[in-house]
């Protein structure tokens, strides 16, 4: 899955700025064609830890090293590496087994999204909404009461309720799939908020090798709720109101194909420009 052409112009904006110093002018074209190339299929999504994110690394090095920039990483080099967990999704599919409209297959990157680091299996298990996937009673909110989730698909709705606790720490993606899994969750899928996805990563203290995890589109969400007393726009104004979990009813089969890569690392690229004020 290709990543975000916003985050390319970011690097991009700070790379050429700290080249103003040699070219006395910000170049909108430079940068828009530097966006451009590292956004080109060659480079293969520019997953850390993967044969594209090598290239990008280097390609941004090459960069820093042609705008006169000093070597900021280690051994007089660009590049300061660090180990980090790195998967491989190399397949996916979600089918819906017994909606309303029989067996439906979903559409990978439209329909859903794998996550990073996503775990690999073979699922095919009833579907259970458990509201924002919290559980912290003395806040007065527990989406999993009640609810029975041992070899089911979690299925999340991203968000927090607003009933004045700060609950940022624990609706993080990690955090609500550790409530889900340790709840016997075999699957976690999540609908997304309107808030950016921010990386869509599952972090190395909450990686499950065993547990597929993806985004899905609100087209999933809409099949599972039909004939269940509920439509998205109803429920979400329920969960508003309080906790709403319940069992849809409905399956899906959810197929991954994930290879962790042994000794994961990646590479920060880092250039120096040093300042000339004497204070």
């Amino acid at each position: 899955m290709g990543r975000s052409s916003g985050t390319l112009g970011g690097i991009m904006i700070a790379l050429l700025a700290l080249a103003v110093g040699s070219a006395h002018a910000f170049d909108v074209e430079r940068a828009k064609k530097h966006i451009e190339t590292m956004a080109a299929d060659e480079f293969e999504g520019r997953k850390s830890g993967l044969a594209g994110g090598v290239m990008i690394e280097e390609y941004v090095a090459a960069r820093f090293e042609e705008f006169g920039l000093e070597p900021g990483g280690v051994d007089g080099t660009y590049y300061q590496p660090f180990p980090m967990i790195v998967t491989d999704e190399k397949a996916a599919s979600i089918t819906l087994l017994d909606g309303t409209l029989g067996e439906v297959p979903f559409v990978p990157g439209e329909d859903f999204f794998m996550i990073t680091n996503s775990g690999s299996g073979e699922i095919e298990a009833e579907v259970v909404i458990v509201g924002h996937g919290l559980a912290k009673p003395e806040w007065e909110w527990d989406d999993y009461q009640d609810i029975d989730l041992e070899g089911k698909i979690a299925l999340i709705v991203r968000g927090r309720p607003d009933n004045g606790y700060d609950w940022a720490r624990y609706a993080r993606r990690d955090s609500s799939m550790k409530q889900a899994v340790a709840r016997g969750a075999v699957a976690v899928v999540w609908l997304p908020s309107s808030h950016p996805v921010n990386g869509a990563a599952i972090s190395e203290g909450s990686y499950e090798p065993e547990v597929p995890c993806a985004y899905v589109a609100e087209r999933v969400f809409r099949l599972l709720l039909r004939d269940t007393g509920h439509n998205v726009k109803s429920y979400k104004a329920a969960l508003e109101k309080g906790p709403t979990p319940f069992a849809t009813g409905k399956r899906l089969r959810f197929t991954a194909d994930v290879e962790r890569v042994a000794d994961g690392s990646a590479r920060n690229s880092i250039g120096l420009v040093r300042g000339t004020d004497p204070v």
